[in-house]
């Protein structure tokens, strides 16, 4: 009975984390710029069809505390990029993780 308990306990957590991992296919980070408390991150779209993504991006601040920050949802078209800005609490010092696209 608690092997099966943990095993339950397990298939949840997996399945809930699992569309925050969701990367979409078709929609890349092409570049980023960090400006103060604020990153700009370009999301380049190779399908052909538009796209709905966010960017999730892990920073370490100037306060020395580290913070994943996610965007908002953007469309991206066919074959085409665009800019998300997300703005953390304190001047931002380095990115602790490259910016990855997920599923909208």
């Amino acid at each position: 009975m608690r092997n099966a308990s943990l095993a339950a306990i397990l298939v949840m957590l997996l399945t809930a984390a699992t569309p925050s991992l969701a990367t979409t296919g078709d929609v890349q980070v092409s570049g980023s710029t960090v400006a103060g408390n604020q990153i700009s991150i370009t999301l380049q779209n190779t399908g052909s069809s538009t796209q709905a993504a966010r960017v999730e991006v892990s920073v370490q601040l100037a306060n020395g505390s580290t913070v994943t920050l996610l965007s908002p949802e953007v469309s991206v078209s066919a074959g085409g990029s665009s800019v998300v800005t997300v703005t953390a609490s304190s001047p931002i010092v380095t990115l602790t993780d490259d910016p990855q696209p997920i599923s909208g």
